[in-house]
């Protein structure tokens, strides 16, 4: 069934679960009613030749003198058999009355006294002597010798019989009712062929209906395979039609539109990563070429050639660290490690950040404070913590007014983390950018709110520090937020726990170098 569609496959499995089930079925009732017509037939074989018997032992009782004008049986037993049989007639059982004389030890086939025939031709059996003599065979080995035992016999299915025996003084009464068995067996063949009909046209209609059910049942996924075949890169805002009956359909449907809508978000999040990144890396290469092709053009002094090589290296290094910041952003977000912890104390770590800041924070006429208070233990990557304080604080410095002052808190949490606060006192960022400072080459305009916006290098200058901190934090299994914000100034903490959550994959730590 390799080659069949769904449909078909269903289709067959139907067929193929109906008929075995019908099949089943009609053995079992063929079994069933073939046992039940041997049990009713042994109950009124056995009926007939009790009343028999019954009358054949008042006739054989019976001291009233034999009738003169008719021709009187020779004996007291064939007076009482000629009396038991003129008052038995069956229309499908035969009656037969034997004498025997030495009970079932003789293998003698006992004398038959006499018999009657059934009226119904086809119930009727043969003459009793190609009958008889095989079924005492076959009674004599089951029979005892006590009075009234009883037997029941079929001979090659032909026929069924009781047989009964009861012991007197001058002999052993056998009397034996025996029926044919042909019109069970026409009775049975006729409904073996109902069952065979039935399971045939069950079986067809079973097929049919499974047809019919699974074309139905697949057709919401028919209609869905098309609307997904349709959809392509320009048409990712379509999606599945949901059937209206709450079923796995319908769930599949929401599945895959679920699926729909996170890939159109990657998608769009794609082009917008690449049209910025394409945007922020023109300007470096635009300059690297401008002067690259202006110190090629013509002669020049030494001087003007070392000016042209400062620019092209600046903005070779401005270059590096942009294609360092989305290396490490795009590997984060494609699932590989970016941490490898140890055990690092983090005052330490948040204390030489402050120091390699100072600088830079003294040039633009800024207070940069920290004072550590306590030892706060932690396991980290120290690389890329240090890396995300250093682009905290060089926003802080970035945004702060010339005089103002940025404070750093380090301190161990209860459940054994740790919280790192930056605090400025700078104008604060503007509520229409306070739900974008996250987001990937979004910049806020240092000279709208600053006029002392810093003229010296950022780390990258492209909107990514805040960004790549955040998921280096992330990384570690913490949170960087953005508490407060206000014309007083703005307040970053940085959680982390007590162990960081890697994710698995390849480290990022290279590539942060």
């Amino acid at each position: 069934m390799l080659g069949l569609t769904l449909r078909a496959r269903l289709a067959v499995w139907s067929i193929l679960i109906v008929a075995v089930g019908c099949t089943l079925l009609g053995v079992v009732a063929d079994r069933a009613l073939h046992r039940l017509a041997l049990a009713d037939t042994d109950a009124l074989l056995l009926d007939a030749a009790t009343a028999v018997r019954a009358s054949w032992t008042l006739a054989a009782t019976d001291s009233s003198p034999p009738d003169a004008a008719s021709a009187p049986p020779s004996s007291p037993w064939e007076r009482a058999t000629a009396s038991a049989l003129a008052n038995h007639r069956y229309r499908d059982i035969t009656v037969l009355i034997a004498r025997g004389y030495s009970g079932g030890a003789d293998t003698t086939v006992p004398a038959v006294l006499g018999m009657t025939e059934a009226r119904d031709s086809i119930a009727r059996t043969s003459a009793a002597e190609q009958w008889w003599p095989p079924l005492w065979d076959a009674a004599r080995e089951t029979i005892g010798d006590a009075a009234g035992d009883t037997v029941s016999v079929s001979q090659d299915h032909a026929y069924r019989a009781v047989v009964l025996q009861d012991s007197r003084d001058d002999g052993v009464l056998i009397t034996v009712a025996v029926q044919s068995t042909a019109r069970q067996q026409i009775v049975l063949g006729r409904m073996r062929l109902v069952l065979i009909v039935g399971s045939v046209l069950a079986t067809l209609a079973a097929a049919l209906g499974a047809w019919a059910l699974a074309g139905a049942s697949l057709r919401p996924v028919e209609t869905m395979r098309q609307a997904a075949q349709d959809i392509s890169s320009r048409t990712l805002h379509a999606r599945l039609p949901v059937p209206a009956q709450r079923d796995e359909l319908a769930r599949l449907a929401e599945t895959f539109n679920a699926l729909l809508t996170r890939i159109e978000s990657a998608f769009a999040l794609h082009q917008q990563f690449t049209a910025d990144a394409s945007h922020e890396l023109r300007t470096p290469v635009a300059v690297i070429t401008g002067e690259s092709a202006l110190a090629l053009a013509e002669p020049r002094d030494a001087d003007a050639y070392q000016r042209a090589l400062r620019i092209i290296d600046s903005e070779g290094q401005r270059l590096r660290g942009i294609v360092d910041d989305l290396f490490l952003l795009a590997r984060g977000d494609a699932g590989q490690r970016m941490v490898q912890p140890g055990a690092l104390y983090l005052e330490e770590l948040v204390s030489d950040c402050t120091a390699a800041m100072m600088s830079r924070a003294r040039a633009h006429e800024l207070v940069l404070e920290y004072s550590p208070t306590s030892e706060v233990p932690l396991r980290g990557d120290g690389v890329l913590l240090a890396r995300a304080i250093m682009n905290l604080l060089d926003n802080a410095i970035k945004y702060t007014p010339s005089g103002g002052r940025i404070q750093v808190l380090c301190e161990a949490t209860s459940s054994g983390g740790a919280l790192v606060d930056v605090i400025d006192d700078g104008p604060g960022i503007p509520v229409a950018d306070r739900e974008h400072i996250f987001d990937r080459f979004y910049r806020v305009n240092a000279n709208a709110v600053n006029a002392n916006a810093p003229t010296g290098p950022a780390p990258s200058g492209a909107g990514l520090g805040l960004p790549i901190a955040r998921r280096i934090v992330e990384a570690h299994g913490g949170t960087l937020e953005l508490v407060t914000t206000s014309d007083t100034g703005s307040h970053f903490v940085i959680r982390l726990p007590a162990t960081p959550l890697p994710l698995v994959g390849e480290t990022l730590r290279d590539v942060a170098h």
